[in-house]
């Protein structure tokens, strides 16, 4: 299945997220117990979903196994040009969702001013992500993966 790997990321970042906002919204502390809910949320469901998946995904036969040499990894980043291409944005990507979640909860809390709900509001942004992994995976069928990854990080920059 197509965007199985970003859907099951989102489901997970969506119920780690929703700790706050179900401590909050249940009375049952403040917005520092919710985030230590969310350590504890990924402390009980890490070993099961790593059982889930260890126990749920067969291993294919390894038939031809022989290790690379760190000199040509090193010399695959100097030849392949994809290679190259592709490693920096992915780094930016994963740079930007960090600075964006890390500053998101700071920005709602203390300059919009949504003390009580900013957990709720991460929730709708995370839950949104899930909602649009298919229409993404839709456009990358549609105009290619190369085309579909340019247009989300547009999206994403003119939505941020």
């Amino acid at each position: 299945m197509r965007g199985a790997v970003q859907i099951a990321s989102t489901i997970g970042q969506i119920t780690v997220m929703s700790a706050p906002a179900i401590v909050e919204m249940a009375g049952l502390g403040s917005f520092a117990d919710g985030v230590h809910a969310m350590g504890w949320t990924i402390i009980v469901l890490m070993p099961i979903t790593t059982a889930i998946c260890v126990l749920s995904v067969p291993e294919r036969p390894i038939t031809d196994y022989r290790p690379l040499p760190k000199t040509a990894a090193f010399s695959a980043l100097r030849e392949k040009d994809a290679l190259r291409a592709i490693l920096p944005p992915d780094f930016l990507i994963g740079v930007s969702q960090g600075v964006t979640g890390g500053l998101f909860l700071f920005f709602f809390q203390h300059k919009l001013g949504f003390s009580d709900t900013a957990s709720i509001i991460l929730l709708i942004y995370f839950m949104a992500g899930l909602v649009g992994v298919p229409i993404w995976v839709s456009l990358g069928n549609r105009i290619g993966k190369h085309r579909a990854l340019q247009s989300s990080c547009m999206w994403s920059a003119g939505g941020l």
